[in-house]
């Protein structure tokens, strides 16, 4: 499967081998992404083990010594610290994480053994062999080479060239993708409750990404499938919420009759009667 969007965010990557240079090419293109107005998420894979917090520093010394997870913020930026000792985060969890609201386009650095569009990035003095002829989800190419492909070609140093490429990739991925509902779409005063309902379920776009994750590791996240329990519980008959109610006067008895049930929101009409003595 082939991942082209996280929750209608239009997703692309930039895949290359280490020295092509895609960090400093992204440096100097989102800039020019930016002023368009285009609101970027980036998301960076390293192969190699790095930290972004510095010793001695307060969030530093707590995750050190022990929180799994560290939140810290300021007046300028959040940002979340998570430990993974046991195995990487996946692609669509990482992919989760980000704000979709906030974002009109998520860009990857790296992850070029993932099925999800990408632009290869190439430069003959690095030596390296290309991606495109085994990788069908390369949709474009950046390179100092000349090339007779089926998909668009561009020079690695043409940053306008490589920018409108992106912006027509984002307009082509919204136009393919329905518009949201509003209230004036749904015309809520001329629908039954049923209709209503049936309008909003059409205008929702399932999510069809799933993975498994540690018990631990789900806030935040919604069940992929139902689960439900296979005995009743709690196990007994049992007041769960409001109780019994006796009369003052025969709280010396040890046993009671049940002369009802009353759900909640409702109450009982009738006269309690005096209980049994106990045999």
């Amino acid at each position: 499967m082939t991942i082209k969007s996280i929750n209608n965010v239009p997703l692309l990557g930039f895949a290359a081998y280490s020295g092509t240079g895609k960090t400093t090419l992204l440096e100097a293109l989102l800039p020019k992404l930016t002023e368009t107005g285009l609101r970027i998420g980036v998301l960076k894979h390293a192969h190699h083990n790095f930290d972004v917090d510095k010793p001695g520093k307060d969030s530093y010394r707590l995750r050190k010594a022990g929180a799994s997870q560290m939140l810290i913020s300021s007046r300028y930026r959040h940002a979340l610290m998570t430990e993974t000792p046991d195995s990487e985060a996946g692609f669509e969890h990482l992919l989760s994480r980000f704000d979709h609201q906030a974002l009109d386009l998520i860009l990857v650095e790296g992850c070029k053994n993932i099925a999800f569009p990408k632009i290869e990035l190439n430069r003959q003095e690095v030596g390296k062999p290309w991606l495109h002829p085994s990788d069908d989800n390369i949709i474009a190419i950046a390179s100092d080479s000349e090339l007779d492909v089926a998909i668009p070609t561009m020079s690695i140093n043409d940053l306008d060239a490589i920018k409108q490429f992106i912006l027509d990739y984002v307009k082509s991925q919204n136009a393919s993708s329905p518009a949201a509902a509003c209230c004036d779409t749904l015309s809520p005063a001329f629908l039954s409750v049923v209709q209503g309902q049936q309008k909003i379920l059409e205008a929702i776009s399932p999510l069809d990404v799933t993975e498994t994750i540690a018990l631990e590791r789900a806030y935040g996240c919604v069940l992929a499938e139902d689960i439900t329990s296979p005995i009743n519980v709690p196990a007994y008959t049992n007041s769960a919420m409001d109780g019994y109610a006796i009369r003052g006067e025969d709280i010396a008895h040890e046993q009671f009759d049940v002369v009802a049930s009353i759900m909640a929101g409702h109450g009982y009409d009738k006269i309690l009667t005096q209980a049994k003595p106990p045999k």
